[in-house]
């Protein structure tokens, strides 16, 4: 099998990625009044679409 389609474009190949390991997380800290500050400015905030 080759790594090219049809057209001659270079397939795309998927990253099989890693298995979650929940663990890592466990002593994860988070600074709660600025991720609720983050938070309510999300609804505000809008994308250029070109």
């Amino acid at each position: 099998m080759d790594d090219h389609t049809a057209a001659g474009v270079a397939a795309l190949h998927r990253n099989p990625g890693t298995p979650l390991h929940p663990d890592w997380f466990e002593d994860a800290r988070v600074n709660l009044s600025a991720a609720e500050r983050r938070v309510a400015t999300l609804g505000a905030r809008r994308s250029v679409k070109g």
